[in-house]
């Protein structure tokens, strides 16, 4: 819920005149949430349940926080994508060798 505040305040008021957002934005939360799935194996199972409602209860406040972040270069954005595919694949290979 707090991402569709955060959606339909950024589509009516985009960002600040200084070319930072206001509050953190949602595609923020994919590398974290890749990061924590790849850390997965590693936690039990009932402290990653806990980690995961932890990490999604911060993420909702900090999408609607008046905290502001720049806005990253393309680089940056180049780095995320990069970062995400290959974690979703080794997460994702993970997986599948768990039913070999």
């Amino acid at each position: 819920m707090t991402g569709a505040i955060r959606l339909s305040y950024f589509a009516n008021f985009g960002r600040s005149s200084d070319g930072r957002f206001l509050g953190v934005p949602l595609s923020y939360d994919v590398p974290l949430l890749a990061l924590l799935f790849l850390l997965q194996p590693f936690i039990g199972a009932e402290l990653f349940e806990w980690l995961v409602n932890v990490c999604f209860l911060l993420l909702a406040a900090a999408h609607v926080t008046s905290i502001r972040v720049p806005s990253p270069s393309p680089a940056m954005y180049a780095a995320i994508s990069i970062f995400v595919a290959v974690s979703s694949a080794a997460v994702a290979l993970g997986r599948l060798s768990s039913y070999v």
